[in-house]
């Protein structure tokens, strides 16, 4: 209780900033859970120092992230769209293994979520849709400019590889029964 007037001063209330001032004073220390119940290190409140807009809060858990994950948001910050791993690990510095450790980690940070597109696919999207911008306002005109030529290189190889199968007879489309036509429903009685 001693803690609550602290945190909300220093946060003016607002929910996410509140929900990251948790995380910081749970990681500097500043509350801990001893013997049951949660307890608060008054001494170390007086100088407790977390971000007071959403930017900072992102800054902070920017800098805790590997130099690896990092590679792998600013991708996913230039392309701003969700991704699979493997469009990420196809865009260059990075195997499928390592893309999905990356990915994990920057879950870990809340920077990413997991969307499951079906049963077997999953994609990842930015948690914040401001990251996006965060991000790529921190990357080099020609690095954004590199990453979309990758982009446009993928796509274009893969319109190349559309354009030159054949369609396939194993789509199972082949297979289904031929529709019969509706029959007129009569609503009389």
């Amino acid at each position: 209780q001693e803690a609550a007037p602290v945190f909300l001063e220093k946060t003016g209330g607002l929910p996410a900033l509140l929900a990251h001032c948790i995380e910081s004073a749970l990681a500097e220390d500043i509350v801990h859970f001893v013997d049951g119940r949660w307890e608060l290190r008054a001494d170390r409140l007086r100088d407790f120092a977390p971000a007071r807009s959403l930017s900072q809060v992102v800054e902070t858990r920017l800098s805790r992230i590997s130099a690896g994950a990092m590679s792998i948001l600013i991708k996913a910050g230039v392309l701003n769209e969700c991704f699979s791993p493997s469009l990420i690990a196809s865009l260059g510095g990075t195997s499928t293994s390592s893309a999905q450790e990356g990915l994990e980690e920057l879950i870990r940070h809340g920077l990413l979520v997991e969307m499951q597109t079906d049963r077997k696919n999953v994609s990842y999207c930015l948690a914040k849709p401001v990251l996006g911008q965060i991000v790529s306002s921190r990357v080099l005109q020609e690095e954004r400019q590199a990453i979309h030529r990758l982009i446009a290189q993928r796509c274009d190889a893969l319109a190349a590889l559309l354009e030159s199968e054949p369609p396939r007879e194993a789509n199972g489309l082949e297979e289904l029964p031929p529709v019969e036509p509706a029959q007129p429903v009569s609503y009389t009685h």
